[in-house]
């Protein structure tokens, strides 16, 4: 186990206090002093040296519960949750190979059971369980191979062989690196709970976990999705903690501390202390492999990966993970309650998607999955902020099941209909003038406490630039309201307005890229473009914020005609060039050679959008106008 710093340590000790009313209402009931559950508490506690606050070695901790009760299963589950698990190469090969004997005959308590369905499914589950002793045992021979020997998979295998119904140890078989030890679990886990999601959601993860890096996201992994979405239920399984036993803390303790020496340690209070020392220390997590931040970052991929597929399965793939989101805010975890903001910026993609395709009614339908998961997630960390330290450590759980189960509602996520497509010739100009179907022109720059704000188009920007409140003041926006209002616009009166956003200072990437990601603004077909004056700039956008891969134009600002030689000097990272409409044509009309001889595409601009747009009609690679004045560098 890894050493706990100094400054952890008097973290740790300063939870003593917020813990003292639990103290003081230590349970004082009898207990069965050599319990299993008394056994494990003490070698979990023992763990740590309270003199030194570094954890003791957990091998010789464990020894004694082992000894003790050598079949029970919760024993040798908190063995391989805390690392006990031995390292001796000929004691861990000999133990895989009399589990795997132990598996291949009949289990007695198979055989007594009363239910044939479930005599049938101890039966299935025990064929899995076998499967990973065999695979484990594959690996022990291989003497190359000596990763079993440091993993806790032979602990978690001989708990499911002794309790084959122990599914958080099913759950932990599931995090291995090897594949067929990883699904041999899973399924198993999935056979025992056939109406839990959870299980196929672990699949997926694995599956994204295992694939090569820099891999496209495998189909197989919003199958795998989509086969948990049709499932009723999404339970994390209860790890088996010891609830029965009596513990005091050491006579000895630090100074900070020392109040609470000798003193009893109910189990509610030892359960917290126990969770936020190694929990976080150790980075023990809360019971399954499907994490939270597992989860969330599944839903990063899929954001990322999936507007480089075809318009109907980028839908699909958003779709999968939106059925993911609806089943976590109706789960037995507050931090699954509380993921509404991963899904929310992907509802918030389908939605573009179904304004740029017009198809309102599903857009409303999405809008409509959105405020739920947000109000919900609202309600459930109301209750987490209002839980007092030194409660049952379980109780923010139960109680974020309670509320998420009654704001329970039923949901299909909606696909959308691919009708239309945009207009040939895109119209860039202020919110006041975009039409129907028209791009709203966002100038932005950044406040001096560093909020990204949108410039109204009748004024100047101040010099020096003032905080947000003060430009507030003037009738700026932040960006993100400023989106929000063209997604209200858009499905108030039912248009299918853009964002061009120009960009005339350093420093604005970041913020604008978090912004563009969280309003599901990430792909090519995405109708958002970010135009910059200057170079450098748009390529730091482009190389250090990739997950946001929406257009990109350049502004420029030639001197006469545009040539070979200006063209050859705009960025390659850019998809887009801005020109005035004059830099673009001869006097007389006609196209300049360099427009002719280039691949790049255009968006001109002037002041009289009618001449832009009979000019434009007459050069293919002129993809749109803006009918106001630009920054130029």
């Amino acid at each position: 186990m890894a050493k706990i710093c100094r400054r952890t340590a008097i973290a740790f000790i300063a939870l003593f206090p917020l813990l003292s009313a639990s103290a003081q209402q230590a349970d004082t009931r009898e207990t069965a002093m050599g319990s299993a559950d008394q056994l494990v508490a003490e070698a979990i506690w023992s763990i740590v040296d309270f003199e030194t606050m570094q954890p003791r070695d957990p091998q010789a901790a464990f020894e004694t519960a082992a000894r003790a009760y050598p079949e029970s299963a919760k024993v040798v589950y908190w063995r391989g949750r805390f690392g006990a698990y031995s390292a001796d190469r000929t004691r861990i090969t000999r133990q895989i190979s009399e589990t795997l004997k132990k598996l291949a005959e009949p289990g007695a308590d198979d055989s007594e059971l009363a239910d044939p369905v479930l005599e049938q499914k101890m039966r299935s589950v025990r064929s899995y369980a076998k499967v990973i002793s065999d695979r484990l045992q594959q690996r022990a021979k291989d003497e190359s191979n000596t990763d079993v020997v440091k993993s806790p998979e032979a602990c978690f295998l001989e708990a499911v062989s002794l309790d084959p119904s122990l599914i958080a140890a099913w759950a932990r078989l599931a995090e291995s690196s090897d594949r067929e030890i990883a699904f041999a679990a899973i399924d198993a886990w999935a056979e025992q709970e056939p109406d839990n999601a959870l299980p196929f959601y672990a699949k997926a993860i694995v599956l994204m976990r295992t694939a090569n890096q820099g891999d496209p996201l495998d189909v197989a992994v919003i199958e795998a999705l989509e086969e948990g979405n049709q499932r009723p239920g999404c339970r994390v399984p209860e790890e088996p903690w010891p609830v029965d036993f009596q513990l005091s803390f050491p006579k000895s303790l630090p100074e900070e501390a020392a109040e609470f020496a000798g003193k009893p340690v109910s189990p509610f209070m030892w359960r917290s202390m126990i969770e936020n020392l190694f929990f976080q220390l150790l980075a023990i997590d809360g019971g399954t492999s499907v994490s939270e931040a597992a989860l969330r970052h599944l839903g990063s991929a899929i954001l990322h990966d999936s507007h480089r597929l075809s318009p109907q399965e980028d839908v699909r793939y958003l779709r999968a993970f939106v059925g993911v989101g609806l089943h976590l805010i109706d789960s037995n975890r507050l931090m699954f309650g509380g993921m509404a903001g991963s899904v929310e910026r992907i509802l918030q993609r389908l939605e573009n998607i179904a304004v740029d395709q017009g198809d309102f009614q599903h857009a409303d339908e999405l809008l409509t999955i959105e405020k739920h998961v947000r109000a919900v997630q609202s309600k459930v960390f109301d209750e987490y902020r209002a839980a007092e330290m030194g409660e049952d450590p379980a109780r923010n759980d139960r109680e974020a099941t309670k509320i998420m189960a009654a704001n329970r509602k039923s949901f299909a996520v909606p696909s959308i209909q691919f009708a239309r497509s945009r207009e040939p010739m895109m119209v860039f100009s202020d919110a006041d003038e975009a039409g129907e179907d028209g791009w709203v022109l966002m100038n932005l720059c950044l406040s001096d406490d560093r909020r990204v704000m949108v410039r109204p188009a009748d004024q100047e920007l101040p010099d020096p630039i003032p905080d947000a409140d003060a430009l507030s003041d003037l009738g700026y926006l932040t960006l993100g309201q400023a989106i929000n209002r063209v997604r209200q616009s858009n499905l108030g009166n039912r248009q299918r307005q853009g964002i061009f956003l120009v960009v005339d200072q350093t420093d604005l990437d970041a913020d604008m890229a978090s912004e563009c990601y969280t309003k599901g603004y990430v792909g090519q077909r995405d109708s958002c473009i970010v135009a910059f004056t200057d170079r450098e700039s748009l390529e730091s956008f482009r190389e250090y914020y990739p997950y946001v891969n929406v257009r990109v134009a350049q502004i420029l600002s030639p001197d006469g005609e545009l040539d070979d030689e200006q063209i050859d000097a705009v960025s390659p990272q850019a998809d887009l060039l801005v020109a005035p409409l004059a830099s673009l044509l001869k006097p007389d009309g006609e196209i300049l050679p360099a427009l002719k001889s280039s691949a790049c595409r255009f968006i001109a601009t002037g002041a009289d959008q009618e001449v832009l747009m009979q000019a434009a009609k007459k050069v293919p690679s002129i993809e749109g106008v803006v009918v106001s004045d630009l920054p130029t560098r």
